[in-house]
């Protein structure tokens, strides 16, 4: 059958079948009067049987007899309008089943992608998602594409997420990206526990334990302090000259007995977390031979003690791969991007609401943030979307990638470099491998590159200055040395 939108409609009713239609009416209507006789037949034999009420007569005797009906003529009038539609299935139909306690499991598939053409005229639609709802706990399946993933794990949000890994994972699946966020639902949870025990919301109950392993410093002066931390540990601090060396100067008496400590200066964040690629769940992991959010709960914990205590206004600012998604566009996968930075910062802000810090001393910092400090800055600095880099770097004298594509292990650098013209400066902050795709690209294009070593032994200048007091020298052998195999 040929492509319905491209039928007339005297193609369209050609193959609709009219004549096949008119026939298999006409063979109803004779099967009916077959039935109607085949009935009659069947009632005659009641007719002729004698019976006792009637002094032995029967039915027949008494003048009755079956009734036959039949169709002396059948006119047939028929209006028809005819409706043929043709669906191309480019879309991603969730299905659930299972057994559900409680409560149930909803889905509703907004995802189709159709076209159908009515008395030729045409019309087109196509979207492309699903939403889903899971308010209990399922052993039930999500169909995609014709394939079943299992709803495993000990909780529903741990069922979500491992749902979440396998249907963006699959290929054949065609589901780019998959994000969820925990149900608007609230309960009525009281508890006559300590609220520096125990921590209630409308949705959570967190146990906030005992003892007191941690402790936050805020120095508002230079001045020489004892720190007493225990009866048997007290650190001794002098004044340094400044608030800032001042600080630096506790932290490291602090270390000195034995007693791990960092500062954080004003401006910088009071908490950063890691999340896996593609993902938006806190959870503790290895990447890069380094375990990331280690003991994360108990310090997001300490986070929110500190937040309520000092009645902070803290912003969340997620932030997400610069990565392309399977099957998306450069300027859909932007979009990609920002949804997963603001499911990120949503995550945390579960995780503080959980810990007693009041909803209105958090906000998340959406796109928003970006356009604002770009405001700031005046004309000369733009806020591009995800896939924008061509027409921008027309003019431009630098150019710098400051995301992680491209580095080994990490998805690679695919931007568009069309704007990239000899003479132009390009520098990668990526330092394995040292030539990356995008300093390869640059330099096609007659770019002069800068690889981002001598970016990793600047900024480890004041780190060393911070900690040991001196000032670490970058010097030509020091670079040899850091390439040396």
């Amino acid at each position: 059958m040929p492509d319905i939108e491209d039928m007339t409609p005297g193609e369209v009713l050609a193959e609709a079948s009219v004549a096949e239609f008119i026939k298999a009416l006409g063979l109803s209507i004779a099967e009916a009067q077959r039935a109607l006789d085949e009935n009659s037949v069947d009632q005659i034999g009641e007719f002729i049987k004698p019976r006792e009420g009637l002094d032995g007569k029967s039915l027949l005797d008494l003048g009755l007899s079956p009734a036959f009906y039949h169709y002396q003529h059948a006119d047939i009038s028929c209006s028809m309008q005819l409706s043929l539609k043709v669906e191309k299935d480019l879309s991603v139909g969730v299905n659930l089943s299972g057994n559900f306690s409680d409560t149930t499991t909803n889905s509703t598939d907004a995802s189709s992608s159709e076209s159908s053409s009515e008395s030729g005229s045409s019309t087109v639609t196509r979207e492309r998602s699903a939403q889903m709802e899971i308010q209990s706990a399922s052993t039930g399946a999500v169909t995609i594409g014709g394939q079943n993933f299992p709803l495993t794990g000990g909780d529903p949000l741990e069922r979500i997420r491992a749902l979440q890994r396998a249907v963006t994972a699959d290929a054949q699946a065609g589901v780019p990206r998959m994000l969820y966020r925990p149900s608007d639902r609230t309960f009525a949870i009281t508890t006559d526990a300590a609220p520096e025990k125990v921590q209630v919301t409308d949705k959570t109950v967190t146990f906030l334990g005992g003892g007191f392993d941690r402790a936050v410093i805020q120095v508002d002066a230079d001045s020489a302090t004892d720190y007493v931390f225990n009866p048997s540990t007290t650190v001794s601090t002098t004044a340094q000259g400044s608030v800032p060396s001042y600080a630096d100067h506790v932290a490291a008496q602090v270390n000195a007995a034995g007693i791990a400590a960092f500062v954080n200066a004003p401006g910088d964040p009071l908490k950063t977390v890691h999340f896996k690629t593609g993902e938006h769940h806190l959870e503790t992991f290895t990447a890069e031979g380094q375990e990331r959010n280690s003991d994360f709960a108990r310090r997001i914990m300490d986070l929110a003690l500190f937040i309520k205590q000092h009645n902070l206004n803290v912003e969340i600012e997620g932030f997400a791969d610069a990565q392309r998604y399977r099957g998306q566009t450069s300027a859909e996968s932007a979009q990609s991007n920002r949804d997963l930075g603001d499911a990120r910062a949503r995550e945390m802000q579960r995780h503080l609401l959980a810990n007693g810090v009041p909803a209105g001393q958090m906000t998340i910092v959406p796109r928003a943030r970006a356009e604002t400090l770009a405001a700031a800055f005046g004309p000369k600095v733009r806020v591009l979307d995800w896939g924008e880099t061509g027409p921008a770097l027309d003019g431009a004298a630098t150019v710098v990638n400051t995301t992680s594509l491209g580095m080994a292990g990490q998805p690679p650098f695919d931007l568009d470099l069309s704007g990239v013209h000899p003479g132009m400066l390009a520098t990668d902050i990526v330092y394995t491998p040292l030539e990356t795709p995008f300093l390869q690209a640059a330099a096609r294009r007659g770019a002069r590159i800068v690889d981002g070593l001598g970016m990793l032994l600047w900024q480890g200048v004041p780190g060393f200055n911070r900690w040991f007091g001196g000032d670490a020298q970058v010097t030509p052998d020091l670079r040899t040395l850091m390439l040396a195999p």
